[in-house]
């Protein structure tokens, strides 16, 4: 009878360490992403969804900004003329990778005061109010 007991005790034993391992395995394989958005359910192919990640998702004719200096932090980007709301309220790094100009705006639609920024502006480290970013018609503020 001892030895049914040991037997069965040592079996439930091992399941557990099956579980555990395998539980600890799928973690392991977990992808670990993070991503937000102010306005769900509006978007376009002229913006990009916030997110967080560095200045290679910047893409070639779009004004990107961030919420943290070196790139980092909340990303935001757009590549048309209207308004995008950023989602944030200071930008702490951006890069013009467009061919016109783009207004960084104090206000939510496009409103408040604003900064222009001329093509292929790229700056690292700054702070400036900006809710929401715009692309000029034109190449000059």
């Amino acid at each position: 009878m001892n030895t049914v007991k040991a037997h069965v005790a040592a079996r439930h034993t091992s399941w557990r360490l099956v579980a555990m391992v395998a539980v600890v395995t799928l973690l392991g394989f977990a992808p670990v992403t993070a991503s937000a958005s102010d306005e769900v359910g509006e978007s376009d192919e002229t913006e990009t969804v916030v997110q967080l990640f560095s200045e290679a998702q910047c893409t070639s004719g779009a004004f990107c900004i961030w919420s943290e200096a070196s790139y980092a932090g909340i990303y935001r980007g757009v590549a048309s003329t209207a308004p995008v709301s950023t989602g944030f309220v200071n930008s702490k790094s951006l890069w013009n990778r467009s061919s016109r100009a783009a207004r960084v705006y104090s206000g939510t639609g496009g409103t408040g005061s604003w900064v222009c920024y001329l093509p292929s502006t790229k700056i690292s480290s700054t702070s400036v109010p900006a809710r929401s970013i715009a692309l000029l018609s034109g190449s000059s503020c």
